[in-house]
């Protein structure tokens, strides 16, 4: 493919992401689907993956040498693919790693056209718009509730999230994001209010719902954030802190003299762990019985428990489920990719501090908030993490192949090469992807209940509750 074929469809791509990611969840309750809005976005970000491997299988590139980074590589997927044939069933394990790589593509995809200042800033503001539009409807239904006075579960009022927490997650990246776009002096006016309105409704639902993780993470990011960039930070966080508090403020106003009527308000105990304890201890658990391998990919979800089908910590869950080797590996690459992540905003925080601040925040805000609930795990707030990565790692390319003068120009794309070994592994990932999102979609075509297809009779939970979200909403397996 043409470089300048390449740059339009991959900025078209980037544009679709960035509307879809709100809207899709918008549009489950107004299609109504069957399904549960958990195993509707799966499907989703089943479609999308493919079509984001097979965008970065056709992206330009250039041959590199085999050096140490490749070696460790090269080990890491031995590792992964010696888990997944240890895992009591391999075709599962393989499932989850076709996941993880899928975002990992995606992210890929996404960085080539963010490495452009003005589509990564239209991205963005597409992203605080839909944040706002968002923001409005679940207003809207919380003020009608409140004229109503007809006793309800706040979680009601959440269009396209099952539960407040798969919203929260997006929104721990979301808003900071939001931030930046509020604070956008090019940006059209309108968008700016947009941005503002979405922090102020996110500030609501955040309080609403008691996200502490997302409020945590946000904290920390926010701290992070003047650390990292100092004094010129101060006019970003002011602002975020600013229309969330006023949020905060109006809801918890609202909350006094309003809608003490609401049944089950998420107030349980701000200190309580609501079992985070006995999850972590569980993958501890199985992580002690298979040290080397780990028990394989997604396989904490084989053993049912009363709890959940993930321990809500992304630290734990790959200890546990992929072993002791391989996660020294990931951390080894993901320490890396931050090293130069920080190397490359350091760079430019003088220039740009809100951009700098804001990717700062949203960084710390995902991975404090993957320590204590499933980011890392749903399927909405998995592409949200695949979104901060992609904007880092544009911001590394940015700093590495600075924009050509005088315009867009070829210096931003690597430059093509032939087709050989490397490609050949693309697009033999592409062929492993398209197999897995197949078998995804027929399980979710089935008239039983969408579960994974062990080939055995379906695990049922030992819980009350109803679902128990991994892959699909019934998590067991």
């Amino acid at each position: 493919m043409q470089t300048h074929t390449f740059s339009k469809v991959a900025t078209y791509f980037a544009f679709a992401i960035a509307g879809l990611l709100w809207a899709v969840p918008l549009f489950h309750p107004l299609l109504g689907f069957q399904s549960l809005a958990h195993d509707y976005e799966r499907v989703f970000e089943v479609a999308v993956l493919p079509a984001a491997a097979i965008l970065w299988a056709v992206a330009p590139s250039r041959a590199r040498k085999f050096d140490l980074h490749h070696w460790l590589l090269s080990a890491l997927a031995i590792l992964i693919a010696a888990s997944c044939a240890a895992a009591p069933f391999p075709h599962i394990a393989a499932r989850e790693v076709a996941l993880f790589g899928g975002l990992v593509v995606l992210a890929l995809a996404l960085s080539e056209p963010f490495s452009e200042p003005h589509v990564r800033d239209r991205f963005l503001a597409i992203l605080a718009v839909g944040a706002a539009v968002y923001g409005a409807q679940w207003l809207i239904a919380l003020l009608i509730a409140g004229a109503v006075q007809s006793p309800f579960a706040p979680w009601d009022l959440l269009a396209g999230f099952d539960n407040p927490r798969f919203l929260n997650h997006a929104q721990s990246i979301a808003l900071p994001l939001a931030g930046l776009v509020l604070l956008r002096g090019h940006a059209p006016l309108w968008v700016r209010v947009a941005a503002v309105f979405s922090l102020f409704a996110g500030g609501m639902i955040l309080t609403l719902y008691l996200a502490r993780a997302s409020i945590l993470g946000m904290m920390v990011g926010a701290i992070a954030t003047m650390l990292f960039v100092g004094w010129k930070s101060k006019r970003y966080v002011v602002a975020m802190a600013s229309c969330l508090g006023v949020g905060a403020l109006a809801m918890g106003l609202g909350w006094m003299w309003w809608y003490r009527f609401l049944t089950a308000p998420m107030t349980d105990g701000v200190l309580n762990v609501h079992f985070r304890d006995y999850l972590a201890a569980r993958g501890i658990q199985f992580f002690l019985s298979s040290p080397w391998l780990g028990i394989g990919p997604m396989h904490f979800a084989q053993s049912s428990n009363p709890i959940a089908a993930h321990p809500h910590n992304i630290y734990v869950q790959a200890l546990t489920e992929f072993g002791a080797p391989a996660t020294a590996l990931l951390a080894w690459f993901a320490g890396r990719g931050l090293r130069q992540a920080a190397l490359a905003l350091r760079a430019g925080r003088g220039q740009e501090p809100e951009l700098v601040g804001a990717l700062v925040s949203a960084t710390v805000a995902m991975l404090v908030d993957g320590a204590f609930s499933g980011n890392f795990v749903m399927p909405i707030s998995q592409m949200w993490c695949a979104v901060v990565i992609a904007l880092l790692i544009a911001e590394v390319r940015r700093q590495r192949d600075p924009p050509h003068p005088e315009g867009r120009g070829d210096t931003q794309f690597e430059t093509p090469v032939r087709f050989n070994g490397y490609s050949i592994l693309r697009w033999s990932f592409v062929v492993a992807l398209l197999i897995a999102g197949g078998l995804a979609l027929r399980e979710a075509a089935s008239d039983d209940e969408v579960h994974l297809q062990t080939g055995q009779p379906k695990r049922e939970s030992t819980t009350e509750q109803l679902y128990n979200p991994r892959f699909w909403a019934h998590g067991w397996f």
